[in-house]
């Protein structure tokens, strides 16, 4: 963490997606806290909190094929020369270099943000409307970073057993903590504190800003109050108050709706569709070109990772979604396409409405088992997807855990190449087990240290208060 805090001020400007804000700035890097002292400088602090969700460690590649070659979604293909085959083969560890550089941009944009809201509350120069804005910003965007960390690098919050502190309610040890401005000093004592302490910050953070973002205009592009309506959403159905879910499943859905079947595949070549929450933007300035998730996936570019055979059996050809699925070599999976014959330039979704209905699917079903007047709701839920994906009209009757279990299929088909398949087996305690893969080992229990990831090494050496996960 000390290493973390020597970069906390390291204020990268100005994203070119940027909405009533600045335009695109020069990405200079400075140690000059009088940034903050200006309103246009909290703004631009806060662009440039965005403008790193970009980075090909994060969402803009790596945070998301992580998870897809970590599981039973995609393999390495013939081309691949060695880019995520640690995370194809199970053979992570603390030394791994992308999971150090994601861990890294990630505090460093959270000490940013502890950094932007003092500075703006007690700054004259904006009106309260723009404080309210700011703040609702950039606490919605630390609470989906700290929800991020906390699923990698953390066991799940029900386990029972097998770490120390596991009591089904998230007791054992998180992520560490920090939501204020920092010392040195102080952070090279930091320790990681509980999950169950981590998500009752994130659901603290996502809360507030649901009551400050009510005067913003929507865009899928800034954080929103959408935004943090569905993280609050998906906090409550991690904690299995569905009673919450629902309601902020709902509240979010308001003024969002489903792309439609005919419009679903064309509506990934655009910046973002009619059902995008938030997204992390990209622009001909901002392309990663080679270092991006869409060349990583084509054919056109390194087509280093592709569909595994689990995933290509259960998307059948009535499915809109295996337009995703082109064969050329071997099968791709091009759910990031060129955007103005630009391979690299894609919109990265982090919340989008499907979320919400898989939410509000999950919480009625569970719901149903106690009062099975509720898996009417979790069908219709369930049927507004499945309708999308095959445009039919044929109704959803099942209950129970064969409703739970088509559920969970769907969803796995909805989100893959979206960076959710291990959260979601993870969450539900289910092992990974690939039918077809290069490794010696198919099958990876769900209680294996391995499924969550190691503190980087370079945090332990330099705090000893953060130990190290089990296993490594």
């Amino acid at each position: 963490m000390t290493r973390i805090i020597l970069y906390s001020f390291i204020l990268y400007l100005c994203s070119s997606c940027t909405n009533n804000f600045l335009d695109k700035q020069p990405s200079f890097a400075t140690t000059n806290n009088k940034l903050l002292e200006s309103a246009q400088g909290i703004k631009s602090a806060l662009n440039g909190c965005y403008s790193q969700l970009q980075s090909q460690y994060y969402y803009g590649r790596n945070f998301i094929l992580i998870q897809e070659t970590f599981t039973d979604n995609a393999k390495l293909s013939n081309k691949n020369v060695g880019h995520f085959s640690s995370f194809y083969s199970w053979s992570v560890t603390a030394n791994n270099e992308e999971l150090s550089q994601l861990w890294a941009i990630a505090y460093n944009i959270i000490i940013n943000i502890n950094a932007i809201l003092p500075a703006a509350e007690k700054n004259t120069h904006l009106k309260q409307s723009e404080k309210d804005i700011i703040k609702g910003e950039a606490l919605t965007l630390r609470a989906i970073i700290y929800y991020d960390l906390v699923r990698l690098f953390a066991h799940d919050y029900s386990i029972t057993s097998g770490i120390a502190g596991a009591n089904g309610k998230g007791g054992h040890a998180g992520i560490p903590l920090i939501t204020s401005p920092i010392s040195l000093d102080s952070a090279k004592k930091v320790s990681r504190s509980s999950v169950n302490t981590v998500f009752n910050q994130i659901l603290t953070d996502a809360l507030h800003a649901d009551t400050l973002l009510q005067q913003q205009t929507f865009s899928p592009l800034r954080c929103n109050q959408k935004t943090a309506q569905t993280l609050v959403a998906n906090i409550y159905l991690h904690l299995k108050n569905y009673n919450k879910a629902i309601e902020y499943a709902n509240k979010a859905l308001e003024s969002i709706q489903l792309e439609q079947n005919n419009t679903f595949i064309q509506s990934w070549s655009q910046q973002y569709s009619t059902e995008s929450i938030f997204s992390v933007c990209m622009t001909p300035t901002d392309n990663p070109g080679t270092n991006s998730i869409g060349h990583m996936l084509s054919p056109k570019g390194y087509g280093g990772i592709v569909p595994s055979e689990d995933l290509l059996e259960i998307i059948n050809t009535t499915d809109i979604r295996s337009q995703f699925i082109q064969k050329y070599q071997e099968y791709y999976f091009i759910k990031f396409p060129e955007i103005n014959n630009t391979l690299g330039i894609n919109n990265i979704p982090v919340f989008r409405a499907s979320d919400l209905y898989f939410i509000l699917a999950e919480a009625y079903a569970n719901k149903g088992k106690t009062v099975p007047g509720f898996y009417t709701l979790s069908q219709q839920a369930l049927q507004s997807i499945k309708q999308r994906a095959y445009n039919s009209q044929e109704p959803v009757t099942l209950t129970g855990d064969n409703l739970l279990n088509e559920i969970y299929e769907e969803y796995r088909k909805e989100f893959a190449f979206e960076g959710k398949r291990l959260f979601q087996l993870k969450r539900l305690h289910q092992d990974i087990a690939r039918k077809n893969c290069n490794t010696n080992n198919c099958i990876l229990s769900c209680n294996n240290y391995k499924y969550t990831f190691p503190i980087p090494y370079s945090e332990i050496q330099t705090n000893k208060n953060i130990t190290q996960n089990p296993g490594y």
